[in-house]
């Protein structure tokens, strides 16, 4: 199966949002190529609703190639891997360049869902979101909490106010 990789972005706007004190382009192009150098184009992708989300996707062979743009060549085109991988390699250099980790000081789940334990449950949640990875079970990862306790502490985090209101039950919301 062909595989495509991101090689590189450039961004499409000066407008900035501000997210979990990053400053991060509104829109960007991920540029992607297949592993086999055949064919290229890019992802654009827009901030919206605290993510980034695909707008247009485009894949080309180079002019007077071989190659052309099969099913073959589009099955290889793992969009949502992309998307997270483009939008994952963003965050973290800007956040490199700031200094900023996602979540800078280990938490010590057993002192329970504190106040400051539920503020770190909240970054690591919508930066998790914001990349497209699922945001409670990133937030089990990182704490290393059952998936049911970090379900618990997530909507604990959401009434204590560090959250946004999920869009429906069960569905992920920052």
């Amino acid at each position: 199966m062909v595989r495509f990789k991101v090689v590189g972005r450039s961004e499409e706007s000066n407008r900035r949002v501000m997210v979990e004190g990053l400053r991060l382009p509104e829109r960007f192009t991920a540029l992607i190529q297949d592993i086999d150098g055949d064919a290229s184009g890019g992802i654009q992708l827009s901030y919206r609703d605290g993510r980034y989300i695909a707008k247009s996707v485009t894949i080309s062979t180079p002019p007077g190639g071989e190659a052309a743009v099969t099913a073959r060549l589009v099955k290889g085109f793992l969009l949502d891997e992309l998307v997270r991988e483009a939008v994952t390699g963003l965050v973290t250099r800007t956040e490199e360049a700031a200094g900023l980790p996602y979540y800078s000081t280990p938490m010590d789940a057993s002192e329970g869902p504190t106040s400051e334990n539920l503020q770190r449950v909240a970054r690591v949640y919508r930066r998790a979101y914001l990349v497209g990875r699922p945001p409670t079970k990133a937030v089990s990862d990182a704490f290393g909490l059952n998936p049911n306790t970090a379900a618990s502490w997530v909507s604990k985090a959401r009434k204590a106010g560090y959250l946004g209101e999920a869009p429906e039950q069960g569905k992920a919301g920052a």
